[in-house]
C-alpha cells in the first residue's frame, strides 16, 4: 500500500465510497426512506476523490501564502516606523 504523496490511498477511498453507498442503500430498504437521484452519487465519488489527491499538491502553496501573510504586516510596520 503506497503512501498518500504517491496515490495509493486513492483505491481506500473508492472502497470507502463503495461501502458507504452500500450502507446508504442498506438504511434505504431497512427505513423505507426512498433517495431520489441516487445515481448522482456515482459522479460525485470519484469527484470527491481527484479532489482529495488534488489537496495533498496543493497544500503547500496555502502554507507558504499564510506565512507570506502573517510576516508582510510586520515588514511594513517596521518601515513605516523607520
Amino acid at each position: 500500500m503506497g503512501t498518500m504523496r504517491d496515490g495509493g490511498w486513492s483505491g481506500s477511498w473508492f472502497g470507502f465510497a463503495l461501502i458507504a453507498v452500500g450502507v446508504l442503500f442498506l438504511v434505504q430498504n431497512y427505513l423505507g426512506y426512498e433517495l431520489h437521484n441516487w445515481w448522482a452519487l456515482f459522479v460525485l465519488i470519484p469527484a470527491v476523490g481527484f479532489f482529495s489527491s488534488a489537496w495533498y499538491r496543493v497544500w503547500p502553496i496555502f502554507v507558504i501564502l499564510a506565512g507570506v501573510g502573517l510576516l508582510l504586516p510586520a515588514l511594513i510596520g517596521r518601515r513605516a516606523r523607520t
